[in-house]
Formats: structure tokens, sequence, C-alpha cells
């Protein structure tokens, strides 16, 4: 269905299937090719590549240790690193920007933050100052500068 130039974005195959299905959808509506791989097997990104996401950890509950080698691999395609990143993990693991991530994204329904009828529940995204002024902002809401 999709053309050989249409941008693609790619999300690692050991995703959390909520996050999968989500990308299926938004990917959809906006023209952009879902790739759903090892996103450990490239060894390169192309330049129709826009983003690439790996869970941290994973679905499984393993961690990637190739996530810093995956960041650059997809930065030097001129593609954005995304990781969605459990925060409790995060007390223990390397932070995404440590692995090098341009935006970091994840649930903060671990915490127990109650359901509201299903949803929606608290959750986070972060980015480099590169994107700050690039997020959206009914999301962030208000920004002060330093």
């Amino acid at each position: 269905k999709a053309a050989e130039s249409s941008p693609r974005f790619i999300a690692d195959v050991n995703c959390h299937p909520q996050t999968l299905s989500v990308l299926k959808t938004r990917c959809e509506a906006v023209g952009v090719e879902l790739c759903i791989e090892d996103v450990g097997s490239f060894t390169e990104f192309d330049s129709t590549t826009v983003g690439v996401l790996w869970q941290y950890p994973d679905t499984l509950g393993k961690v990637r240790k190739d996530s810093a080698e995956i960041s650059a691999k997809v930065k030097a395609a001129g593609a954005l690193s995304v990781i969605a990143a459990d925060p409790l993990a995060l007390t223990l693991l390397k932070s995404p920007g440590e692995l090098g991530a341009d935006i970091a994204v994840g649930s903060m329904q671990r915490f127990g933050v109650p359901l509201g009828f299903g949803g929606p529940h608290a959750a986070y995204m972060a980015t480099t100052e590169k994107f700050a002024r690039r997020m959206p902002g009914r999301i962030i809401g208000e920004t002060v500068e330093a």
C-alpha cells in the first residue's frame, strides 16, 4: 500500500502490544508506513526512516544492551530515536537521555494512578531541548524559559 518513498516508522517487535496497536492506528491515519521489526538487527536505517521506537525494558522484561548503539545508528540516518521506558525501571537503569534518545515516553499507571473508568491515566513525554518547542502545547500546558 505504501509507496517506496513513503516515510516509515520502525517499532521493535517486542514493544507492548497496546503500544503497537496505537502506532498502527496513528501511522495509518497520517500516511506513515509502520514496520514492526527487531530494531537490533538493523545495521543501518535508510533515508525514509523518520523514527525508531523500542520498549525499555521490552514487553518480555528484557533490557536491551545495545540501546545506545541503536540510538547512534538512528541519528546517523537523520531519524528520531524514541524509547518507551518504564519509569520504575529507570530507578535502576540508564535514562533514555543517557542512551541517546531524542524522545522518551511512558505510562505512569504503574505508580497506582487510578483509572478513570478505563482511562485516561497519567503518562510522560520528554525530549531533548532541541525538540522542546515542537511538543504539543495542549499536552504540555505551560513552559518556563531558563
